[in-house]
């Protein structure tokens, strides 16, 4: 599920049938562009499961406030080993029996947890079942944007969306209230 809509996109750029014909076999890659450049800035609204693992100890922060933590898991005695960047458990991941506590709002989890290294599998829910209308505006906003910004550039780079996108101040603004405070990164 996208943030916003091909109909959507073609009624805010305001194309007529030669436009359409042309070009809407484009806009599912702006629109999935923009649908994760607008959950990157805010925080996810299309509702999903994510599966996050990471080291044991007193608290875990994860990545997004949860709606709702459905398992914790961590490894098994036997250990584990590491294959491709990923940590694969010898003995598989086993519920967590310990008891702990959620911060919804704040995306933390207070233990204890076993220490160790990428050794706390959570899964946990994410977004909304339905997208406010403003976040579906500013989707479309940065899909019309990026989609603007394509077409002013040469022919073959017609159908890429650039990195580097600066998302305009009026959608920043419509994002506003569903940001989360940001932790301070470090260099």
């Amino acid at each position: 599920m996208a943030l916003t809509t091909v109909d959507e996109v073609k009624n805010m750029l305001r194309w007529g049938t030669a436009e359409v014909t042309k070009y809407e076999g484009q806009l599912d890659a702006y629109i999935a562009a923009a649908s994760k450049r607008v959950e990157e800035d805010a925080g996810p609204f299309e509702a999903r499961t994510v599966v996050h693992v990471c080291d044991g100890g007193d608290t875990i922060l994860l990545p997004h406030a949860p709606n709702e933590v459905t398992l914790v898991q961590v490894t098994g005695d036997g250990g584990g080993e590491w294959v491709d960047g990923y940590f694969v458990p010898v003995d598989g991941w086993v519920t967590f029996d310990g008891t702990y506590k959620v911060n919804h709002s704040a995306g933390i989890l207070y233990g204890p947890f076993p220490y160790g290294r990428q050794n706390v599998r959570v899964t946990f829910t994410v977004g909304m079942d339905t997208i406010p209308d403003d976040v579906q505006l500013a989707a479309t906003m940065v899909a019309v944007d990026m989609w603007a910004i394509a077409s002013q550039r040469a022919p073959s780079l017609d159908d890429q969306v650039d990195p580097s996108y600066l998302m305009p101040k009026v959608v920043r603004d419509l994002l506003a209230p569903y940001k989360r405070a940001q932790m301070p990164g470090f260099a």
